[in-house]
């Protein structure tokens, strides 16, 4: 599966630029050269996150996706009219109704997944105070891919 490499990849980067980040932070003796490098690792653990996530989204459409094209292929019309009523862009859908297509409501990986939508949404509108852990987001993430086959 392609997405996968594309998240080692940017694990990688992830890893290295934080590294950097990191060594120089660790090499700044003033409180403000420390915070200014402290706000740098945090808007790249933000820049990560919004960008994991969108693969995220990238791959939940996928899945959606095909199993739309799949109902609709049913030669049953009884079976497929209610996903006929669909639009052709999924896109069009709002995110948890996209989820809600390809997971369960009631279980966890909903709710985890639109836990991170909302800080991702909070995150695109300058109103997440809070830090994110890109590592623990990006091992929910590899998680999520193996759950999300329709």
């Amino acid at each position: 599966m392609p997405r996968n490499i594309e998240y080692r990849h940017i694990w990688q980067t992830y890893l290295e630029t934080n590294s950097m980040i990191q060594a120089k932070e660790n090499h700044t003796h003033s409180f403000a050269g420390k915070d200014k490098w402290s706000k740098k690792r945090k808007a790249n653990d933000y820049a990560f996150f919004v960008l994991i996530f969108s693969y995220l989204e990238g791959y939940i459409n996928d899945q959606c996706q095909i199993l739309i094209d799949k109902k609709r292929g049913n030669p049953n019309w009884k079976r497929k009219r209610l996903w006929d009523t669909l639009d052709k862009d999924i896109t069009r859908l709002s995110f948890d109704r996209r989820l809600s297509l390809v997971t369960d409501r009631s279980k966890n990986i909903h709710r985890d997944i639109m836990e991170y939508y909302n800080k991702r949404c909070d995150l695109a509108h300058g109103t997440l105070s809070e830090t994110v852990d890109v590592s623990v987001f990006i091992k929910h993430v590899q998680r999520y891919l193996k759950d999300l086959k329709v």
